[in-house]
């Protein structure tokens, strides 16, 4: 039942932004990416591991606001 309410909160939503640089390893941009979402990320040692910019997500740089306004905007 939690994995289907999370499901339909993905899939109602278009982006994702995500902005830590603490976790190692985030599941969200995976979630949102199976659930058909673009994932707007600053970039960090884990996530880089699984995200390629332009491929399956967008990065834009911790702190650069206009870059990750740009990176929302280039998603639709």
């Amino acid at each position: 039942m939690l994995q289907k309410k999370l499901e339909e909160v993905y899939a109602s939503c278009d982006i994702l932004i995500k902005t830590s640089i603490v976790e190692s390893f985030s599941y969200p941009p995976l979630e949102m990416m199976a659930t058909g979402g673009v994932s707007v990320v600053v970039p960090n040692g884990g996530n880089v591991e699984y995200l390629k910019d332009d491929y399956n997500c967008l990065f834009y740089c911790q702190g650069d606001i206009d870059a990750g306004v740009a990176a929302v905007v280039k998603s639709y």
